[in-house]
């Protein structure tokens, strides 16, 4: 509007001038200024700001978002499922069929992740007292109090005990197959490649068996000899 006005008023003639021009002219002059009024698109520069607006919001939102989810416990449940990014701050924890000594007493327990409740035991004492270790395989569930049904235990304690057991066995078949793996892999005699293929081979039959009586199931990335301490068990 301000380009408009100075246009107006650059081209705007005297008194005398306007009275001595014919009544015609002075109606091109108008139409013509009611036509340049009309082309502009005022839409189009108004829509743009709100655009703008737009999006500045979307990105203070996000933001605000990320900041909101950050994990309450720092890198807690950092070798099990990264789970620290949630909204709840109430969880339980779900029951598994292999779990481990320190594990075990905590499924279907309803746990504090902020320390502001005195209700139920805290995230910070769960992994004080071994929940949560490296390679802990337990997936924590929203809980809101109310509204969420912890599911009956489906598993005894005695079965899941021997579970565990033959989860144990499994790491030891593994740690066998990995250490002739790197031998054959590694090794510059041709005596010592030979006899840890034979070795090797024994062993994978073996194998192949305990996971075929126990219906367990093959991890072939936990086999590779250069596989990462964490990894080895996950």
């Amino acid at each position: 509007m301000n380009i408009i006005t100075n246009l107006i008023l650059a081209n705007r003639p005297n008194a005398n001038e306007i009275n001595n021009l014919p009544w015609w002219v002075i109606v091109v002059i108008i139409v013509f200024i009611l036509l340049l009024l009309l082309l502009i698109p005022w839409g189009k520069i108004s829509r743009k700001k709100v655009v703008k607006e737009e999006v500045l919001e979307k990105i203070t939102n996000e933001k605000i978002k990320v900041k909101k989810n950050e994990p309450y416990m720092g890198v807690y449940n950092w070798f099990g499922k990264k789970q620290s990014l949630r909204l709840s701050k109430v969880v339980y924890v779900r029951e598994e069929e292999d779990p481990c000594d320190l594990c075990r007493p905590w499924e279907n327990t309803v746990i504090i992740i902020a320390e502001e409740h005195s209700q139920a035991p805290t995230m910070k004492e769960a992994i004080a007292a071994g929940y949560h270790h490296v390679g802990c395989k337990h997936i924590d569930l929203d809980y809101f109090e109310g509204v969420t049904v912890i599911p009956e235990k489906q598993f005894s304690e005695e079965h899941k005990i021997n579970r565990f057991n033959l989860r144990l066995k499994q790491y030891e078949f593994e740690q066998k197959i990995r250490d002739l793996n790197y031998e054959i892999n590694n090794s510059s005699k041709d005596e010592i490649v030979n006899e840890s293929k034979k070795k090797l081979e024994i062993e994978n039959l073996k194998y192949l068996d305990f996971l075929d009586k126990n219906h367990l199931k093959r991890n072939l990335q936990r086999e590779d000899p250069i596989i990462d301490e964490i990894k080895r068990f996950s």
